[in-house]
């Protein structure tokens, strides 16, 4: 199952194996990443033996996949020092929040996000607004023209179009 993985094919040999319709289909930089990223995963499963690497894994049978420790969305790079081999029952569980993974000595888990109680939020809200509503009409704002021009402006900006200037990046 894993043949393909275990000895590494050059560019031309591992596209040789595909339809030729589907990589024709394929530009050059789209090619360089799916090679690369079949590299990476040769790599990664030689490395790992082709077995999960989760110490708690119970499903030796399960199919197997590459997992990024450090995630992409994350800026985790596609690379074998970024990567592990884990089975596809271990890695689900893992994204899914129900299953811790433990290997080379840590654990990394998933904290699953608190479900929100919509009816509860909407009241909640109801009632900001109420108490707003009741507050200004006693207290009501006062703000020059310069300051309500300048909260114009800073409300037309599209901010995907504003530099990320975060030095800790």
């Amino acid at each position: 199952m894993y043949e393909i993985y275990k000895i590494v094919k050059t560019r031309d040999e591992y596209f040789g194996t595909w339809d030729e319709k589907n990589v024709s289909m394929l530009n050059d930089e789209l090619k360089k990443a799916i090679y690369d990223r079949y590299i990476v995963k040769c790599f990664v499963f030689q490395r790992d033996d082709f077995k999960c690497k989760n110490e708690g894994c119970k499903h030796h049978n399960s199919e197997l996949t590459m997992h990024h420790i450090k995630f992409q969305k994350n800026n985790g790079k596609d690379s074998v020092k970024n990567c592990i081999t884990l089975c596809k029952v271990c890695h689900n569980g893992f994204h899914r929040g129900k299953n811790d993974l433990t290997f080379n000595g840590a654990t990394y888990k998933i904290s699953k996000p608190e479900s929100i109680n919509w009816k509860v939020m909407k009241k909640n809200n109801r009632e900001l607004r109420k108490n707003l509503r009741a507050e200004l009409a006693t207290n009501p704002i006062h703000i020059s023209a310069a300051l309500f021009e300048q909260l114009m402006r800073f409300l037309m900006i599209n901010f995907d179009e504003i530099e990320d200037t975060d030095e800790d990046d």
